[in-house]
């Protein structure tokens, strides 16, 4: 099942300036991400899709720094 979310998640449709991100499974396996390594953007994302999903539908540019929810 992971594998399948993984797949799904790399799908993008592109069709000239549009593009359509995938959606993702409800899975929760917690992964932590910053921008531009700022630990003030750390923010827990539910899965890795959910994270790429957020970059594509907001312009945001989240990187995973580690597995796990974000620490305080």
């Amino acid at each position: 099942m992971l594998a399948v979310t993984l797949v799904l998640c790399q799908l993008t449709i592109m069709r000239g300036q549009d593009v359509v991100c995938a959606g993702c499974l409800d899975v929760w396996e917690p992964v932590c991400a910053e921008v531009d390594q700022n630990v003030s953007t750390a923010r827990t994302f539910s899965n890795k899709c959910n994270l790429q999903a957020y970059n594509c539908n907001n312009d945001a540019n989240y990187v995973e720094v580690h597995g796990g929810e974000c620490r305080d």
